[in-house]
């Protein structure tokens, strides 16, 4: 839902705050490549367990929705 964020989360509210993890994820890998020392660094596990549990979770929403 292009531009419309209150619509995208009333679809899907995990599902918009997965994408706009992604989008987050995004901009700190940009910043990382960019050699910016300030850009935090989240351990890769901890990123992978968290995007599952996110998915899982929006699974669940659109399931009992």
């Amino acid at each position: 839902m292009r531009g419309q964020l209150l619509a995208a989360v009333d679809a899907s509210p995990l599902g918009t705050l997965l994408a706009m993890l992604c989008a987050a994820h995004v901009v700190w890998t940009l910043l990382r490549l960019l050699g910016l020392p300030w850009a935090p660094l989240i351990p890769p596990r901890t990123a992978r367990w968290a995007a599952a549990f996110a998915v899982a979770a929006n699974w669940l929403f659109l399931v009992a929705r």
